[in-house]
């Protein structure tokens, strides 16, 4: 209500922003590789686990969940299913859930 009464859209500057930040997502993975979209990943799946707490107590839960996913993912890819895949197709498979989940959370709290 303050900002339509200010003369701002929010609907507009909502799109504006999930433009901006799925653009440097983008540029994250292209740049670091899925590997790095660990990184991004990791809080939402952690945040989903213990709740809203503070951002300094979730420093260590989000490092060593992402850790272990690298790790699992990385003894998944060099072989444990009897053939040797990719690691970036390991953690792209972790990855797509997660972030189907996050924007189907996210659209249902949009409005």
């Amino acid at each position: 209500e303050v900002s339509f009464s200010k003369g701002i859209n929010p609907r507009r500057y909502r799109f504006l922003v999930i433009g901006l930040v799925s653009a440097v997502v983008s540029i994250d993975v292209s740049i670091g590789g899925i590997i790095g979209f660990l990184g991004v990943i990791s809080p939402h799946i952690v945040r989903g686990i213990i709740g809203g707490r503070s951002t300094s107590s979730l420093v260590l839960p989000v490092s060593l969940l992402g850790s272990s996913i690298l790790l699992l993912s990385n003894v998944i890819s060099r072989g444990a299913l009897g053939f040797s895949i990719p690691l970036t197709a390991v953690t792209s498979l972790i990855a797509v859930p997660v972030i189907t989940s996050i924007l189907r959370r996210g659209g249902s709290n949009a409005d």
